[in-house]
Parts: structure tokens; C-alpha cells; sequence
């Protein structure tokens, strides 16, 4: 497999909802967005706490494999889990555990077209039951980990925070790969850190005469290699 990570940044790309091959390699090849992160996984209330979206029977990650045929880019697969409505330490683990083994065989799935797998696979915890303190979170994002990893899959687990959580709950020191929002994104600063930070996810972004170059030199000049920038709808029609 061939694991698609980014060309060694500051590098900004577009965080959407991608729901046909063509709406991601017009992303990249005529908007020039240089990766995409793509939301792949809904979560839900009750084991395996998420499920892979899928648009006229083909799932996300199928959806930007495709794309590999006739684009170049980088890739990150997110997916939004949802917590046990339990407290206890063991079953956020198992949580995360569970819907990263949903993620992984999901992606697995995909890569039998071409071979390609994201560079990472991202647990956005905004489901209906969401981590609290910082045993909750360490433990639900330590299963994610152990649910992509298993059987030596060669995926990537991370995960995705505000920056308030990430220095809360002392999440630079998971050793963990982590994605960090940012809001507003104009004449700001983020005051996150960490050796295991990758990047910074920019929202909500400005499109200006079709371009958000505006808002991506600001994101690229944070420093961090993967970033991305979300707008308040799709994104599609706007240029990097």
C-alpha cells in the first residue's frame, strides 16, 4: 500500500464533505488544493460508536482512492466518533477501539482498488457522548490507536481537538499524531504546541473573487506541515 502523506509543508488543504470522485480531483487539479481532508465516518450513540458514509453506495474513502487515478494530493480521513454513554475509563477505550477497527476495515476495503491509503486517520470526538476530562480522552484516543493499528494495518491513527482541549487535557503528550482547530483564522496565532501536532485546521474560511489565498498564506505561516481550512459549506467552488 501506498500510504499518501503531505510534500513536506506549511501546506494548507480543503476540509469538505466529498460525495463523487470528480468533486475531489476538481478540488486539487483545478482548484489547487494540495490535499483534502475528507469526512468519512458519522458518529453514533451505541457500538461500533460510528459508520462509514457512503454516497450512492460507495463509501468516502472509495470515493478519494478513485481520485489517485487522475489527481495527485495528500490525504487525511476523518471521522467523528461518539463516546459510550458510560463514564467508565475502560469503556471509552473500547470505544475508541471499536470504531477504529470500523475505519480501518472501511479504508482496508478501499485501498484494494489501487493501494492507497490517507496519511492519517482522525478521530473527531463530536458525537452524541463526547470525552470530558483528561482520562476520557487519553483513553478514548489510546483505542482508536489500538483499533487502526491492529494487525499491523500500516495506517496512521490521529486525532483531531480545539485548542483549549489540547492543552487542558495535555494532549501534546500522547504521542499520538494530532490535528488542532483554529477559529478565526485572520490575525491570529494559534497558542497550541507540540511535538505531535501536524497541523492546524483553519475555520471558517473566506472565499475572496473565488481564492482563499487570503486566509491559506495565514494558516501556512503557523507553521505546522498538514494543515486545512473548512468553510461554512463545501468549499468546492473555491481555489486555494
Amino acid at each position: 500500500m501506498a500510504r499518501i502523506g503531505g510534500g513536506g509543508g506549511p501546506e494548507t488543504g480543503l476540509y469538505g464533505t466529498f460525495t463523487t470522485t470528480t468533486a475531489v480531483t476538481y478540488a486539487v487539479n483545478t482548484n489547487n488544493w494540495p490535499g483534502v481532508a475528507a469526512v468519512a465516518g458519522e458518529g453514533q450513540a451505541t457500538a461500533p460508536y460510528t459508520y462509514a458514509l457512503t454516497y450512492n453506495g460507495v463509501t468516502v474513502d472509495q470515493i478519494v482512492e478513485n481520485a489517485y487515478a487522475s489527481a495527485n494530493f495528500w490525504w487525511m480521513s476523518m471521522w467523528t466518533v461518539s463516546g459510550p454513554a458510560s463514564s467508565t475509563l475502560s469503556d471509552w477505550y473500547t470505544a475508541g477501539q471499536d470504531a477504529g477497527s470500523v475505519a480501518r476495515s472501511t479504508i482496508l476495503d478501499a485501498a484494494q482498488t489501487y493501494g492507497y491509503v490517507p496519511a492519517y486517520v482522525v478521530l473527531d470526538p463530536e458525537g452524541a457522548y463526547r470525552p470530558s476530562n483528561i482520562g476520557e480522552f487519553s483513553n478514548f484516543f489510546r483505542g482508536w490507536a489500538a483499533g487502526i493499528t491492529a494487525n499491523a494495518s500500516g495506517l496512521t491513527p490521529a486525532f483531531y481537538v480545539d485548542q483549549s482541549q489540547w492543552t487542558s487535557y495535555d494532549l501534546n503528550s500522547l504521542g499520538i499524531a494530532g490535528f488542532v482547530a483554529v477559529s478565526p483564522i485572520v490575525g491570529n496565532t494559534p497558542y497550541a504546541t507540540g511535538s505531535n501536532l501536524v497541523g492546524y485546521m483553519g475555520y471558517y474560511g473566506t472565499c475572496s473573487n473565488g481564492s482563499a489565498a487570503t486566509d491559506v498564506n495565514t494558516i501556512d505561516g503557523w507553521g505546522a506541515n498538514m494543515n486545512t481550512l473548512q468553510f461554512s459549506d463545501s468549499g468546492d467552488d473555491c481555489s486555494a
